[in-house]
């Protein structure tokens, strides 16, 4: 004997109903994804450009430290000579002293920055199987 087997679905429009929302949920899975990478990228520029901006601030703060450093010795030494009087001394100390606390927190804030970029990077604290390169660099 000879048969011939024919299967028709039936529910066509039951199937093609889920298959529209099948393909809705993947492309807003997709948009989904698309806009975190964006947001991803946009977060790691920022954190780029931040900290290019306080590697730009330590340098200046660095500068002014240095002046104001230099000027306080030279008012320092003009003071020893009898040529200003001790409130000027005691002011180009006190500039100077502001300045290098000013280049102290620029400085920290420019190694705050990259950290975070080097974390965000994955070149800091890397998560790998071989955790026994990183035992030395755990925390107690």
């Amino acid at each position: 004997g000879i048969g011939i087997v024919l299967n028709i679905p039936f529910g066509g429009s039951r199937r093609s109903a889920e298959a529209r929302a099948e393909d809705a949920a993947a492309e807003a899975a997709r948009d989904e994804v698309d806009a975190m990478r964006r947001d991803i990228t946009r977060e790691a520029q920022l954190d780029v450009a931040r900290s290019q901006l306080a590697l730009e601030l330590w340098q200046a703060a660095l500068a002014a430290q240095t002046a104001h450093a230099t000027s306080a010795a030279r008012q320092r030494r003009a003071w020893e000579l009898g040529e200003i009087g001790l409130a000027e001394r005691l002011q180009a100390e006190r500039l100077a002293a502001d300045a290098a606390l000013a280049e102290l927190r620029a400085r920290a804030d420019a190694h705050e920055t990259r950290l975070r970029v080097l974390i965000d990077a994955h070149e800091l604290w890397h998560l790998a199987d071989d955790t026994a390169d990183h035992a030395s660099h755990a925390l107690p």
